[in-house]
């Protein structure tokens, strides 16, 4: 998944993988963020999903936060496409 990504030159705003990318540690933690555990922070809780093709390929993903702090609320953010 992330290597089609890259290959593509797509932006990868908000996603906190990197070389050493693991897809079940990933897993964990969106399931943790989601419900407010284990966040960096100034982080709220948030849930990320993956569009898939019917073919399997992800095609995208999307971040929302679940609420907004203040920093959030003053500057702007909550989601990323």
């Amino acid at each position: 998944m992330l290597a089609d990504f890259e290959a593509a030159g797509s932006r990868q705003d908000g996603f906190f993988g990197g070389a050493d990318f693991v897809y079940e540690d990933w897993l964990e933690t969106i399931q943790l963020a989601e419900a407010g555990l284990g966040l960096p922070q100034g982080f709220v809780p948030y849930i990320q999903l993956i569009s898939f093709a019917a073919d399997g390929q992800a095609v995208g993903f999307s971040q929302s936060a679940l609420w907004l702090n203040d920093h959030l609320l003053q500057e702007g953010g909550g989601y990323r496409l």
